[in-house]
């Protein structure tokens, strides 16, 4: 043992225990269990309680030990000494005393020991040694001691719940005692040991008022892996479960657990429909949930089938995944399938129907370059195109200048052609013809039977270069169609080069 720890520990000499401080950790991290021998018998000396300067003495060199242990990181090399000298403390009284409450001796040095331990909880062969005589500290009366320890088991407990499983009497006596930060360590222990933890749970339910939120949820979680299994444990705890169903922080988990009580024993939820109907009010997010219970329960008879029906058809337009309830309700009974339940239908159909319509993508174009664009868009709207406007059935005269090119007159559709009553172009002039705009630009006459064109245009616009020439034989004269007619004299004279020999086309219907 280092010189220094051999003169502060046999001389209980407190003046030089701060000089432990300076001494290398590779000076004495060979000593710690020569060091941890020779604390024990000092701490267990009967003066040791009020001896203050002793006190100080082993709080110095556990202090430095610990540290050394920690930097050195040797935590499994000295358990087995901090593991003897932790069976040590258990042997005194660890319970505050007096109106100051102050710590004993012995639990000041059993609270540095197991913090530190528990520094390595993910180490299995340390938890092996160190997490039987920890638990044995849960009984001692130290609130503080035990709060911690609850902690630590917590951690433990994540990777190694098989160590905890053989102390879960100690762990619930600990837990019904007041020490419900132990109830986090439940669920892990279940895991892989559920026989020892299944007959408990019942007994847990009186404690859920004094829990805070997290200590409530673990609770609930534990219940929830319980009723998957042994439904049967938690039926007696229905009605305090259905008392938790307006806590929107636990009703979700709640009606989890309510649903597999109703797969289990439908009959014992017939009776909590109002707390259920009043749950899913108040949390909405519950309402599938809530729904899914209804049915289960209530599916038994008719008369609880109908306050089922009528729970789902009453959220239906608004939850689709209801009208699977509301199937299996009407399947078993159909005399429940009535004009509500397809009126119900319906409308969460249109709903849906409208969500898509609304959901689709932005600018969707119909077949006349109309762009629709939805109103939910924050995004600009693309420039109209413009939609093409069919012309009257009224003959008008036309005349589409082109850019040298020659254009000839084409056949309006057939229906344009049969809703009109033009005559055939005769030498008799038609009273009744639209007066005819101005028109320049002619370079020749037009002349009937050209074949090739129809007069040069003026090189303004882009229009076709030539059509084709309308048959004779198909009921035109001349040349010109049925519904082409001729101008009278006083308008052809009225446009450049016009003449009375009719040869301006009328053109009846709209110009391709």
């Amino acid at each position: 043992m280092h010189e220094l720890f051999n003169k502060v520990l046999a001389k209980r000499d407190l003046s030089r225990a701060g000089d432990l401080f300076s001494v290398p950790d590779a000076d004495i991290v060979d000593d710690i269990t020569e060091v941890l021998s020779e604390i024990s018998p000092i701490i267990s000396h009967a003066d040791y309680v009020k001896n203050n300067n002793d006190q100080s003495v082993v709080e110095i060199c556990v202090t430095r030990v610990l540290s050394c242990i920690r930097e050195t990181r040797t935590a499994e090399r000295y358990c087995a000494a901090l593991v003897d000298l932790l069976k040590t403390c258990l042997l005194w009284n660890l319970q505050p005393a007096g109106t100051t409450k102050e710590e004993p001796p012995h639990a000041k040095i059993a609270a540095d020991i197991i913090s530190s331990i528990f520094l390595n909880y993910d180490k299995k062969e340390l938890m092996k040694i160190a997490l039987p005589v920890a638990v044995q500290f849960l009984p001692k009366g130290n609130r503080e001691l035990s709060r911690n320890l609850a902690s630590y088991l917590s951690l433990a407990a994540i990777d190694h719940a098989c160590l905890l499983s053989p102390h879960t009497e100690s762990v619930m006596e600990s837990i019904l005692s007041g020490n419900y930060g132990l109830l986090r360590v439940l669920s892990q222990v279940y895991e892989v040991a559920p026989e020892a933890v299944t007959p408990h749970a019942p007994l847990l339910m009186p404690l859920l008022p004094q829990c805070d939120p997290q200590e409530r949820m673990a609770v609930f979680q534990l219940y929830l892996l319980i009723v998957q299994k042994s439904p049967e444990v938690l039926e007696s705890c229905v009605p305090q479960l259905c008392g938790f169903l307006l806590d929107s922080d636990t009703s979700s988990i709640t009606m989890q657990i309510l649903l597999k009580l109703a797969q289990h024993s439908p009959s014992i939820l017939i009776d909590h429909f109002e707390q259920l109907r009043l749950a899913a009010k108040t949390n909405p997010g519950t309402i599938p949930l809530c729904a899914q219970i209804m049915t289960t329960a209530g599916i038994g008879s008719k008369e609880t089938a109908q306050q089922a029906l009528d729970f789902v058809l009453e959220h239906l337009p608004t939850q689709a995944l209801l009208q699977q309830e509301a199937t299996r309700l009407c399947s078993a009974y159909p005399v429940l399938f009535t004009d509500k339940v397809l009126a119900c239908v319906r409308q969460k159909n249109a709903a849906l129907s409208s969500q898509q319509d609304v959901g689709n993508g932005l600018g969707n174009k119909t077949s006349g370059g109309v762009t629709i664009v939805s109103l939910n868009s924050s995004s600009p709207s693309p420039p109209p195109k413009p939609v093409p406007i069919a012309a009257p059935s009224i003959n008008t005269t036309i005349i589409q200048p082109a850019s040298g090119a020659s254009a000839m007159p084409t056949a309006p559709p057939a229906s344009a052609s049969a809703s009109t009553s033009a005559p055939i172009a005769t030498s008799t002039p038609v009273s009744a013809a639209t007066p005819t705009p101005q028109h320049a630009g002619y370079t020749r006459r037009v002349k009937l039977g050209d074949s090739r064109s129809t007069g040069r245009l003026h090189p303004a616009s882009n229009t076709h270069r030539s059509v084709t020439r309308l048959n004779v034989a198909s009921g035109s004269v001349g040349g010109l169609h049925k519904s082409m007619t001729r101008l009278s004299n006083s308008q052809i004279n009225q446009q450049p080069g016009g003449s009375s020999n009719g040869n301006v086309v009328v053109q009846s219907g709209a110009t391709p």
